[in-house]
């Protein structure tokens, strides 16, 4: 295993393993004080997550979207996969929610820990 996937991976199974806390995540700071293009795009894809609004969530993805099991089996790909996914969550799981636990933005990039409750199963 290469040294940096070495430390990437511990790095996200730190951040993931930390304790559960129930509290709302802290707004992300930065140097205008105001969110990142980047991280606008998140929380337009949270916010239409928790209203089942699922056009919206389908139209803040790319077009190609690719959603990956872990490490590299291509689960989904394309928006209408993706339509038909979410859109099944949301019709059978009404009660389907997520909460954000932490959030960390640099650049282009945004990690949120999110937590969905009332999923099926």
């Amino acid at each position: 295993m290469p040294p940096n996937f070495r430390g990437a991976l511990l790095t996200l199974l730190i951040i993931a393993c930390r304790p559960f806390d129930r509290r709302p995540a802290p707004p992300t700071d930065t140097s205008q004080g105001q969110p990142t293009a980047a991280e606008r795009v998140v929380q337009l894809q949270f916010d239409a997550y928790n209203k089942h609004d699922i056009e919206a969530f389908v139209a803040v993805h790319a077009p190609d979207v690719r959603a990956y099991r872990f490490p590299d089996s291509l689960f989904f790909e394309g928006r209408d996969a993706l339509r038909k996914r979410f859109g099944n969550l949301f019709a059978f799981a009404p009660q389907v929610h997520a909460t954000v636990q932490a959030r960390i933005a640099q650049g282009d990039f945004v990690i949120w820990q999110e937590t969905a409750t009332g999923l099926p199963g």
